[in-house]
């Protein structure tokens, strides 16, 4: 949600070179946000679970008009299964190229996201 607001406030999501920093504190460089009204959260910005900060892209490799946010798991790796799986701020049932890139696996090899519920 504080995101979203950000986009609604600045008409587009912090650049990656912002980072999600930009909730806090108003970001400096390329785009302007020139109507910045935050802080869009009232605490810092939480790790992951395995206390490890979020990677965050905008625009996203999966997401092109948004962003990607992604946990890369226990194991702080692209990919993996169980707890070692990445979580993603997209539900899809196969992993997009993209992500198969970053892991360095073959397509028909990779390992599928969990599914956020």
């Amino acid at each position: 949600l504080a995101l979203d607001q950000y986009r609604l406030d600045n008409d587009y999501y912090p650049a990656t070179s912002q980072g999600i920093a930009a909730l806090r504190e108003r970001p400096r460089g390329e785009p302007d946000a020139r109507n910045w009204r935050g802080p869009y959260l009232r605490k810092a910005i939480p790790l992951d679970p395995w206390a490890r900060p979020y990677v965050y892209r905008s625009p996203g490799d999966v997401n092109h008009d948004s962003y990607d946010l992604v946990s890369l798991g226990r194991d702080g790796q692209p990919g993996g299964t169980g707890e070692d799986a990445d979580i993603t701020s997209w539900a899809e049932a196969v992993r997009p190229p993209a992500m198969r890139q970053l892991q360095g696996l073959h397509p028909e090899t990779a390992t599928p996201p969990p599914k956020l519920s």
